[in-house]
């Protein structure tokens, strides 16, 4: 018997509406809760990849590590994350009103090496090293940011939202990042694109002006002047 599809979806509570879609084809894609262990021993049966969300130092759970294509952390950093060896999408996050946040770590340390997009809010992090095939990276109310471990990599977004960046800082990013498409640094205070740049990335998104304590911006003249396939400036 053929059922209407909106049938199904209205039948289905919210919590299995992730399950229905892979059950109908839609996705091959689980969005896990790790609690419920009858789903996870029915995604490790069925599925092709599964997207987790963990918060309150949970364990990783007892699902295959190769299904886990996009990790979302909240309030926790497990260990066992080196696994996962098909990770694809990492994102660590500790609210403002966390208790507790550990104490500065290597990435190296917790990020397997197949990560393609990073993204850290409030997260002490060392940045000592990026994943090869890394493209994107965002990093929101992170202090203390060494950015020279993005230099030379094969970024296309780069985000650093509140870090403390300053014009040293900026000036090693544009001269080190030959692919950067979008280059996004609100909060960081005054800042002011170099006139002379040893290499231009081929930048069409710019977030630089709107800083806060800062004084009158920099000339736009001067910074459409230096990238000229720039199409948003912000």
């Amino acid at each position: 018997m053929h059922l209407p599809p909106e049938i199904p979806l209205k039948c289905c509570p919210p919590t299995h509406r992730s399950m229905l879609d892979v059950a109908l084809g839609h996705t091959t894609t689980l969005r896990l809760h790790p609690r419920n262990r009858h789903l996870v021993e029915w995604a490790n049966r069925t599925c092709t990849s599964a997207e987790i969300v963990l918060c309150s130092g949970r364990p990783l759970p007892t699902i295959r590590p190769e299904l886990v294509t996009s990790l979302a952390l909240v309030d926790t950093i497990p260990e066992s994350l080196l696994r996962l060896r098909n990770l694809r999408k990492l994102t660590v996050a500790f609210p403002q009103a966390s208790l507790h946040v550990p104490d500065k770590r290597k990435l190296s340390s917790f990020c397997p090496p197949t990560v393609e997009s990073l993204t850290f809010i409030r997260v002490r992090i060392a940045l000592d090293w990026l994943p090869e095939g890394c493209t994107s990276l965002s990093l929101t109310r992170c202090r203390d940011v060494d950015v020279g471990a993005v230099l030379g990599n094969h970024l296309i977004f780069l985000c650093l939202d509140n870090c403390n960046i300053g014009n040293d800082d900026l000036a090693r990013i544009l001269s080190g990042c030959p692919g950067l498409a979008s280059l996004q640094l609100p909060n960081n205070g005054a800042l002011q694109v170099p006139v002379v740049l040893a290499m231009v990335p081929p930048l069409r998104s710019l977030d630089i002006l709107c800083c806060h304590h800062s004084s009158a911006p920099q000339d736009v003249g001067v910074i459409v002047a230096a990238f000229p396939r720039l199409e948003e400036l912000g």
